[in-house]
C-alpha cells in the first residue's frame, strides 16, 4: 500500500485502521488465514478458528456489521489482497442479509452471536462445568426446568417490542431516537424471579409513543413478524437481551444456591462466590456457548 493509499485509509475511520492493520500484518503472515467481525464478538469466534483452522490465523476487531462489509468491499477492490485467505463474520439480526456477496462471510443462523450462549444445551454445560453440578442432582434437574418455564414467559413478554424493531429494521423505519441496549427497557416488563412469571407492560400504543416514527407501524405488520419469530424464539429474538437474561438467572440461581436455599450440604461447592458480571459472560461462557457445524464447515472451507 503507497502513502497516499495509507493516508486515505486512516481518514476512512475504523475500515481504514483495520485495513492499515492488515495491510502490515499481511508481510509477516502472508500465510495466515485473515478474520474479521464485529468488536466483541472475538470472544467467541477466536477459539472455534484456532480450534478449527489447520493453518495460522490473524483475528481483526471491526467496529460493527457495516464495518466487516466495507472492510471486505475495500479488499475485493484491490486485486493485490485476492491471493490472501479471508473470512468474515457477521451477525443475522433483523436484517434481510441479500446481498450477494454474503456468500463469502458466515451470517449467524440465530439472531446474533449472543443467542448461542442461551440455549437450553448451553446452560446444561455451564450447570455442570462452571458450577460444578451433575445431571442427577436434583436442583440441576429444577435449574433447567426453571429456566425454560422462565425463559418463556420472559420472550413471550418481549416478543412484540422484538417485531416491532424487526419491521422497523426491515423497512428501514428507524431514527437516531433508538437506541437499544444490551438489557430490556425495564419499564415494558416486571420479572419475578422467584415465581418464575414476567408481566407485559407496554403494548404497540406505548412503542409509538415512547419512539414516534413516521410511518406508523400497523397491528397487522407486527403480527406477521411475531408469526416469523415465533418459531424459535431464544434463537429469533434478540441476543443481547437473552443473554442478560440468561446471566440475571444465573445469578438469581448462584444466590439460591448461597443462602443453601436448594438443601445443599454445608461444605457445598457448587456456588460461585461473586456474581456474573454481565460485561464479562461472553468470555466466561465461550467454550459452553453452541457451536453450529456451518461454521465449523466455513472455516475449514476458507483454510482451505
Amino acid at each position: 500500500m503507497t502513502t497516499k493509499e495509507a493516508y486515505n485509509a486512516a481518514r476512512a475511520g475504523s475500515t481504514g485502521r483495520v485495513f492499515m492493520e492488515f495491510d502490515n500484518t499481511t508481510k509477516k503472515h502472508p500465510k495466515s488465514l485473515f478474520a474479521f467481525y464485529e468488536g466483541k464478538d472475538n470472544v467467541y469466534y477466536y477459539s472455534r478458528i484456532e480450534n478449527t483452522s489447520r493453518i495460522p490465523f490473524e483475528a481483526f476487531r471491526c467496529g460493527g456489521k457495516s464495518e466487516v462489509k466495507k472492510m471486505y468491499k475495500l479488499l475485493e477492490k484491490k486485486a493485490e489482497y485476492k491471493k490472501y485467505k479471508t473470512a468474515f463474520f457477521i451477525d443475522k439480526d433483523y436484517d434481510e442479509n441479500t446481498e450477494q456477496y454474503l456468500a463469502e462471510f458466515f451470517v449467524t443462523d440465530r439472531y446474533s452471536v449472543e443467542n448461542y450462549y442461551t440455549s437450553l444445551d448451553a446452560l446444561e454445560r455451564i450447570l455442570k462445568n462452571y458450577f460444578g453440578l451433575r445431571d442427577t442432582d436434583a436442583i440441576y434437574q429444577k435449574a433447567l426446568s426453571d429456566y425454560r418455564d422462565y425463559l418463556e414467559a420472559y420472550n413471550n413478554a418481549i416478543l412484540r417490542f422484538n417485531a416491532w424493531y424487526g419491521y422497523l429494521k426491515r423497512n428501514k423505519i428507524l431514527n437516531t431516537s433508538l437506541s437499544l441496549e444490551e438489557k430490556f427497557p425495564s419499564d415494558y416488563i416486571r420479572c419475578n424471579p422467584k415465581k418464575k412469571t414476567v408481566a407485559m407492560l407496554y403494548n404497540l400504543e406505548k412503542l409509538q409513543e415512547d419512539y414516534p416514527l413516521q410511518p406508523v407501524v400497523a397491528e397487522a405488520d407486527v403480527r406477521k413478524v411475531e408469526g416469523e419469530l415465533k418459531q424459535d424464539l431464544s434463537c429469533n429474538l434478540r441476543g443481547k437481551y437473552q443473554l442478560t437474561f440468561m446471566v440475571n438467572f444465573l445469578n438469581n440461581f448462584n444466590a439460591e444456591l448461597r443462602q443453601k436455599e436448594k438443601g445443599l450440604p454445608s461444605n457445598s461447592i457448587h456456588y460461585q462466590t461473586y456474581e456474573i458480571p454481565r460485561v464479562m459472560a461472553m468470555q466466561l461462557f465461550s467454550e459452553y456457548a453452541d457451536t453450529p457445524k456451518s461454521l465449523i464447515d466455513y472455516i475449514e472451507r476458507r483454510a482451505a
